[in-house]
This record gives structure tokens, C-alpha cells and sequence, in this order.
């Protein structure tokens, strides 16, 4: 009898530890979900982190604190994102979405950062599955729309964009990209295309030999701007090849355009691309924006962009005197600063420079500056500066960073290049002079 009472009294003391036990843990579960809250209001998401992450791991089946621990991993991924960090946004977000699966916040930033990366197969399975959770969120039917668009399919787009969740007559950015895709839709619905890995040629059916001619010069510049950059994309590069009226409807170009890329390649159709050696320049070029886009994760500034895009081009553009002097003598204007986002006509006070003439002084200074980059510090240290952009680097430390000067530094010794370079196209001028005039007296 003795023993049975021992064995009572020792059956209830344990009892009442866990009792004790449990009232202290869930005395630690709340202290550490209010200090969570209380750090992912100030944005403290590392904290916050910590924080869920201590009382989930003593309640691991709670709905709340996976809801919880699921957000602050999202807080942590954003702040990831604007760092450049997208690999570990991407991991946290992928942890968000294993904790709460129905996290539509989560698979909807999760699929912006595979549809910038290009990867519309990943970007539109997040969607779909979020779609699932969130029939009304017009996020997810925008990028829907942006994947269709991107991927070469203008009705698709529309159908996204244009309903009543989108509302875009209340949204001037989506009612512009609707009406873009609607024109699209209309010049290339009754294109034909051809597929040969990473590339998707659209065209009219007219001209089957002239993509023929495209697709083999594309495919070269797999090869060798590939080996040079070391990236070969595995996404769908989309080639769309148009008549000159239907290039500038769908593009809405100005000037003398002859291609450009807009996360597409377009071509325009003209007697010059007869020429083989012309059309392989501006395959190349265009070609080359692709890579740098994905290389910098479209974080570029336009003059590396477009001077990477000359010298990989073949031939490169050629330099003359006028523009070589106007660009010496208008500096302040085309500085490597004001390049990084050049748009067209660039203006300073009551200066105003022409279109055309504009482009090609930009055009001109962007070929001076990578040419001068590659040529005295090489190719690895251009790709440590791509590699480096990609993180969202700017473009002012990527340069001190790899080339151990300051991106006004660079800019000084380019102008004193141009200026070499000016000096010897006036040599040449005056040589050639000499020689015709030593003809005339013989």
C-alpha cells in the first residue's frame, strides 16, 4: 500500500512539472511573439526572424506562428532583393511558401524574380498556384500578362490585362502596355515561327529565307559572344522580324532604327540587311544586350551597355572627325554620369542637341569608354563589373571596385583619349591630303 501512495504522489508531481512547464513555455512563446511584432513593425526582419523563429520551435504545429515566421521571411527576402541578393530572397521565400503554403504574398514576389530572370515556366507556375488562393489579386493577372507579352504572345497578354480585376483604365502604365500589346497583336497574328533552342523566331510567312539567314547568324552569336561573356542563356530569347511600317507600329521607334531590344529582339526589314556582314552586326549587337541583361539582372548603365553591344559587333562603328570633335568639345554634356540613363536628346540649360546627332555622340562616347576599359584593364575585370551590377551595385563603386579608380577618374582619361583619338583621324586627314597633292604634281 506503501507503494501504490509513493507511486501516486510521484505520478502527480510529474504531472504538475508539466503543468508548470507549459504555462512557461507559453509565458516564452508570447515574449517572443510580441518582441517579433514589435521588430517586424520597425522592420527589423533579422530580429523578427530570430524572434518567430525561437517560438515556433516550441509550438512547431501553431498556424500563427508559421504565419508569422512566414511573413518576417518575407520582410528578410525584400530587404535581400533591394541588396541584390536574389539568391537568398529567393531561398527565403521559398522557405515563407514551405511554412504557408497559401502565402500569396510570397509566390507572387517569388515569381517577379524568376520573370526578371527570364524564367517564365517557374514565374507562371508561382502565379498559377497563387491564382488558386487569390482569384482577385490583378498582381498576379499583371504578370500573367507580362510573361504572355514577353514570351511573344500579344492575345494572351491582352486577355490578362484587359479585364475587370486589372481595371486598366485606372492603371496609365498597364493601359499603355495594353494598347502596345493590342498593336502587337494585330501586326503578328499571322506570323509563323521557328524554334531552335534558346531561340523563337516570328515572322511573316514571306520571309521564311531571311529568318533562315538570322537563325544561322544568331546561333554564331551563341558561340562566340557566349564564350566571350561566359553565359549561354537557357531561357527563350524571342526574335521578331517586321516590315518597316509594321516595325515602327508595334515600337513606336523614332529615327533611323534598324533593330532594338526591349526584352525582344525586333528587326527591321530593309534593302541594307541584304548585306551580310550589316544584318551580322546587328544580330550581334542586339544578341549582346540580351546577355548583359541577364548578366546585370537589367541593372547596366547605358553606356557600358551599348559600348559592350559596338565592340562585340562586327564591324564596330566607325569613328569620324565631326563627331569625334563634337563629343571633345560637348564633354559636359555626355559625361559617363549623364550616360547611365541616356534616353535620346540630351539637353543642358538652353543647349539642346538634335536627336540623331545626340544618339550618335552617346553612341560614340559609350564605344570610346568600354573600348578604353577593355583595352587596359581586360575583358575578366568588364565581367567582374557586369557580375557586380547584377547585386545592384552602382556603377560608381563596381568601377572603383575592379578598376581602382573613381568613375570621374575614368571619365577623365576617356575625354584624354578622344582627344588622342581626335589628333590622329586630324593626322590621317592632313597624311592623305599630302599624298593626293604629291600626286597632283607628279
Amino acid at each position: 500500500m506503501r507503494g501504490y501512495f509513493l507511486g501516486l504522489i510521484i505520478t502527480f508531481i510529474i504531472a504538475g512539472n508539466i503543468f508548470c512547464l507549459d504555462e512557461f513555455v507559453a509565458r516564452d512563446i508570447k515574449n517572443y511573439v510580441e518582441a517579433g511584432k514589435q521588430d517586424y513593425k520597425n522592420k527589423k526582419y533579422n530580429s523578427a526572424v530570430a524572434n518567430f523563429k525561437k517560438a515556433y520551435d516550441l509550438s512547431p504545429d501553431s498556424p500563427e506562428l508559421k504565419y508569422n515566421l512566414s511573413r518576417a521571411y518575407i520582410g528578410q527576402a525584400v530587404e535581400k532583393k533591394d541588396k541584390g541578393d536574389v539568391e537568398s530572397a529567393r531561398k527565403l521565400l521559398k522557405d515563407a511558401i514551405n511554412l504557408v503554403d497559401n502565402m500569396v504574398d510570397a509566390r507572387v514576389f517569388l515569381a517577379s524574380i524568376y520573370l526578371n530572370e527570364g524564367d517564365y515556366v517557374s514565374s507562371k507556375g508561382e502565379l498559377e498556384i497563387a491564382k488558386i488562393y487569390d482569384a482577385d489579386n490583378p498582381a498576379i493577372y499583371i504578370m500573367l500578362g507580362e510573361i504572355y507579352f514577353q514570351q511573344g504572345d500579344p492575345a494572351n497578354a491582352i486577355k490578362y490585362w484587359d479585364n475587370s480585376i486589372t481595371n486598366p483604365s485606372n492603371n496609365i502604365s498597364l493601359s499603355k502596355k495594353l494598347a502596345r500589346a493590342k498593336r502587337e497583336w494585330i501586326i503578328q497574328k499571322n506570323f509563323v515561327s521557328k524554334t531552335s533552342h534558346p531561340f523563337r523566331l516570328m515572322y511573316g510567312k514571306n520571309y521564311a529565307g531571311f529568318a533562315d539567314r538570322v537563325l544561322k547568324i544568331l546561333k554564331s552569336a551563341y558561340a562566340d559572344i557566349g564564350q566571350k561573356l561566359d553565359y549561354y542563356p537557357l531561357n527563350e530569347v524571342i526574335v521578331i522580324i517586321y516590315e518597316a511600317d509594321e516595325f515602327f507600329e508595334a515600337t513606336s521607334a523614332k529615327g533611323p532604327v534598324a533593330s532594338l531590344y526591349d526584352g525582344k529582339i525586333r528587326i527591321r526589314l530593309s534593302p541594307k540587311l541584304n548585306n551580310d556582314q550589316y544584318l551580322k552586326s546587328i544580330v550581334y549587337h542586339e544578341y549582346t544586350h540580351v546577355l548583359v541583361r541577364y548578366l546585370t539582372n537589367d541593372n547596366c548603365p547605358f553606356w557600358l551597355n551599348e559600348g559592350l553591344a559596338q565592340v562585340f559587333s562586327e564591324p564596330v562603328t566607325k569613328l569620324d572627325l565631326t563627331t569625334v570633335s563634337n563629343l571633345e568639345l560637348e564633354s559636359d554634356l555626355f559625361s559617363l554620369k549623364l550616360l547611365e540613363n541616356f534616353e535620346g536628346d540630351n539637353k543642358w540649360i538652353d543647349y539642346d542637341i538634335g536627336l540623331n546627332k545626340s544618339i550618335r555622340l552617346a553612341y560614340i562616347k559609350s564605344l570610346i569608354s568600354t573600348s578604353y576599359i577593355l583595352k587596359n584593364y581586360g575583358l575578366e575585370s568588364c565581367i567582374d563589373i557586369l557580375n557586380d551590377l547584377k547585386h545592384k551595385k552602382s556603377i560608381d563603386n563596381c568601377v572603383k571596385k575592379r578598376l581602382n579608380i573613381s568613375i570621374n577618374e575614368l571619365d577623365v582619361r576617356v575625354q584624354k583619349r578622344i582627344s588622342e583619338v581626335k589628333d590622329k583621324l586630324i593626322a590621317q586627314l592632313e597624311n592623305s591630303r599630302s599624298i593626293k597633292k604629291e600626286d597632283k604634281v607628279k
